[in-house]
């Protein structure tokens, strides 16, 4: 009886331990920055890239999907802010 409760004890450490580590790796998120990369140190804002995303796709028509997305705004994060 007493093995499982150091059992239970040692099982709620250790999540207790991956919980917090896990806030901590996160604390960006948590703050509520909306970075999207940091280049030279610099914080590269979601909403940034997504204006000159829409101003790079707009009158095309059609619209990059998936990956193709993915590369441009890749590729705008880089031409633009470094």
């Amino acid at each position: 009886m007493k093995t499982n409760s150091l059992f239970r004890l040692f099982l709620t450490v250790l999540l207790a331990a991956s919980l917090l580590a896990v806030s901590v790796g996160c604390g960006a998120k948590l703050a509520g920055d909306d970075v999207a990369a940091t280049v030279d140190g610099r914080k590269i804002y979601r909403a940034d890239v997504e204006k000159y995303y829409e101003n790079q796709t707009a009158g095309s028509q059609q619209q990059p999907a998936g990956e193709q997305a993915t590369s441009l705004r890749l590729s705008i994060t880089w031409r633009k802010f470094s």
